[in-house]
């Protein structure tokens, strides 16, 4: 099937975004979680405290926008946090 013949209506999915500072999991941390939903144009977003390394290097912050200052105070809710993205996807 061609590409250009797939129709894919907003409301049938949501876009994940993702932002580390680094590839590998055991020495780097996940800095934020995004989900950008199409259908109406709701976008949520969760920042998470550094775990694995004291700061975010300028590369990464270069990269992705997100500095050292951003996740500070911030606290891992895993399990509100993991409500919180269920109640939006349903």
């Amino acid at each position: 099937m061609a590409l250009d013949k797939i129709s894919v209506s907003p409301s049938d999915y949501v876009v994940l975004d993702v932002e580390t500072n680094g590839l590998r999991s055991k020495d780097h941390d996940l800095l934020s979680l995004s989900i950008y939903k199409p259908d109406d144009e709701k976008e949520l977003d969760r920042l998470f405290p550094l775990d694995l390394n004291s700061a975010v290097p300028r590369e990464i912050t270069a990269i992705n926008g997100i500095k050292t200052s951003d996740l500070k105070k911030k606290s891992i809710l895993l399990k509100k946090s993991l409500m919180f993205w269920l109640l939006i996807l349903s």
